[in-house]
């Protein structure tokens, strides 16, 4: 070989000499892939979900990602659920914590812990039925699936695969979602307690521009209230169930007006009980929580006279379920039996 007309013989020799040497090194198998290891887990996913964490459940409108609760709510932010334009994050529709599903409840079933390149999940239902999940490849990001189930036992059946190798794990599964019902009047709804208050006791005062938050404006519901909150804490209580919350209970209703019949003065022309019969279809109730009868003894009548007269009892009622009697004692007593 030359370079420039000069000869360059030591540079033949060395090719030469390097590729003897690499024939001479000896053959590294190729890797063999990792053993298969399945490991199966599942857990129910939230239907009282609060995603936030502030606290509250989480509604079809979203919450955007700062100022959600404030003050003054934007009426243009569309959240993530359902599309519609909402000023705060509210229950679906005023009442339902999530959708409900006629296919069951979503199941989040879990391979993260488990080895090897691709799983598949085998479902066996109450029903003896059989489902086979399409194969996925086991990486952080697609090692779970979720899948809806109806309440009831399964029979979940892991099978995990590694190159030409495979191997599957079988657990139970109770599948679970407590669906409670709540009704009744103000100390149910969350009344003077809407999501966003905190921002008003910050920094607000008697002459501050405030508008509340609330789940049903006509009700005056939010998700602040005794109900809401012991659905959430119940939902959080066990990955095991779901809580679905229907919460129809709304500020000034009576037994009669409200609970029982239609309560006008909030624009409902169904009671507690047929919104909730038209929500939930044909599906059983696991708890329901009730509170009602301030409203039919003449609560705010009470507080009204009770506020500024000293002798209350005996003083004549105000305008009210209580007027036509002689005094606020003998209202009361005589609408409590």
């Amino acid at each position: 070989m030359t370079y420039g007309g000069v000869m360059r013989p030591r540079l033949t020799i060395g090719l030469i000499l390097a590729s003897i040497a690499g024939a001479a090194l000896p053959m590294v198998p190729a890797a063999a892939a990792p053993a298969a290891s399945a490991v199966p887990k599942w857990s129910m996913v939230p239907m009282s979900k609060d995603s936030g964490g502030d606290g509250f459940i989480d509604g079809d409108g979203g919450v955007p990602s700062a100022g959600a609760l404030t003050m003054r709510p934007s009426a243009t932010f569309v959240g993530a659920g359902n599309g519609i334009a909402q000023p705060n994050e509210r229950l679906i529709g005023g009442s339902l914590s999530w959708y409900l599903d006629a296919a069951g409840y979503p199941v989040r079933l879990d391979a993260c812990d488990s080895t090897g390149d691709t799983y598949t999940w085998t479902i066996v239902g109450p029903a003896g039925t059989s489902t086979t999940t399409p194969q996925r490849a086991l990486k952080k990001k697609t090692c779970g699936t979720t899948v809806l189930l109806p309440e009831g036992a399964h029979t979940l059946t892991l099978r995990v695969a590694s190159g030409k190798k495979s191997v599957g794990k079988t657990i139970t599964a109770q599948v679970s979602n407590i669906l409670m019902v709540a009704l009744g009047d103000s100390y149910a709804s969350g009344e003077g307690n809407p999501r966003n208050v905190e921002s008003w006791l910050a920094g607000g005062s008697l002459f501050t521009q405030f508008t509340p938050y609330w789940d049903s404006d006509p009700c005056n519901r939010s998700t602040r209230g005794a109900p809401a909150q012991a659905a959430l804490a119940l939902e959080q209580s066990s990955p095991k169930t779901s809580v679905t919350l229907v919460y129809v209970a709304c500020s000034g209703a009576t037994v009669t007006s409200g609970v029982l019949g239609p309560f006008a003065a909030a624009g409902q022309t169904q009671s507690q009980i047929e919104q909730v019969r038209q929500i939930i279809g044909g599906r059983q109730i696991d708890l329901v929580s009730l509170s009602i009868g301030g409203n039919d003894i003449g609560f705010s009548s009470v507080l009204t006279v009770c506020a500024s007269d000293a002798n209350c009892p005996i003083s004549t009622p105000p305008r009210g379920v209580l007027s036509g009697y002689p005094t606020v004692q003998a209202g009361v007593q005589a609408r409590t039996g």
